[in-house]
């Protein structure tokens, strides 16, 4: 379960910079790699990437999730 989430955005060097965070019950990285019919942070990831970003997802099954993307303006 989830008790804290954190949602920062910010600009740097002529990127915008999204970062979410949480202290959930996280997610396999191996589940993260893979399309499986649906879009999830598997599009997300396709969709930042599609705009010339980057998107950074790390976690653990146990340890919470932390997104970071940054895509240029």
């Amino acid at each position: 379960m989830t008790f804290t989430i954190q949602l920062v955005l910010d600009t740097q060097d002529e990127a915008v910079q999204l970062r979410y965070v949480d202290d959930g019950i996280g997610i396999e990285m191996e589940k993260l790699n893979h399309h499986n019919g649906n879009l999830g942070l598997f599009g997300i990831k396709e969709r930042v990437q599609g705009l010339g970003g980057t998107c950074k997802i790390t976690s653990s099954h146990g340890s919470g999730l932390e997104i970071r993307i940054t895509i240029p303006l």
